[in-house]
């Protein structure tokens, strides 16, 4: 069963929620640029990470130019704080959505590699291998419920374990026979699939040994 959501993004992305649109909004209308911006950090674990530099980059940038205009006496100090406050406030918003975005996925992959590939779903487990407290790691698994990149599952607090639901999809595929048979009667073999972490954008990719397959998420070929 696929536990977690990996690191990849839930839908294809539109063109407005792309890196450079986005750029070219918040330079030219900043407002529009921030909607973006903000339904981009919605989109999946790694479009929020992917933009989260952006973030950091405009949320720094802006934060200097409020600080530069509280500086700056133009006679009217009102204006001055004005103007001053128009940059501080979406640059301190950028800048730390930017800065929750990475350590969110840092957080994650770091749950989703003993959940997803070493099959731990014991709470207790899960937190002396990330190395926090219970209940520190137990608000984790909470968020990450909560987000979506970790789906149908819920905490168990008596059992202190992390509980995943079987969807119909997955009994689905646990109803599918394990063998196919070709149209002359033969049973043809079925290889097992295996998961491969993409080197470039860290999402898990179910790849059959031997095989040239691209990751689904970013092109990288995948060996």
């Amino acid at each position: 069963m696929e536990q977690t959501q990996s690191t990849r993004n839930r839908s294809k992305i539109g063109f407005w929620y792309t890196l450079p649109a986005i750029v070219l909004l918040i330079i030219f209308i900043w407002p529009a640029g921030i909607y973006c911006y903000k339904k981009r950090m919605s989109m999946g674990v790694t479009a929020a990470a992917s933009a989260a530099n952006v973030g950091i980059t405009f949320g720094i940038l802006n934060l200097l130019m409020g600080l530069l205009m509280f500086t700056v006496e133009s006679g009217d100090r009102s204006l001055d704080i004005g103007t001053s406050l128009y940059f501080l406030i979406p640059g301190l918003f950028f800048f730390l959505t930017g800065i929750n975005a990475k350590r969110f996925k840092a957080n994650f992959v770091k749950y989703e590699r003993w959940i997803e590939q070493e099959g731990l779903t014991s709470i207790d487990g899960l937190a002396s291998v990330v190395g926090k407290p219970y209940a520190k790691t137990r608000s984790d698994l909470q968020k990450m419920i909560k987000k979506g990149v970790i789906r149908d599952a819920f905490i168990d607090d008596d059992a202190r374990e992390l509980v995943f639901v079987e969807t119909s999809e997955a009994k689905a595929v646990k109803a599918t026979p394990a063998v196919q048979v070709s149209s002359k009667g033969r049973i043809v073999p079925q290889e097992e699939a295996k998961n491969v972490r993409c080197a470039s954008c860290g999402a898990n990719n179910k790849v059959i040994p031997g095989r040239k397959v691209e990751c689904e998420y970013c092109g990288t070929v995948l060996r």
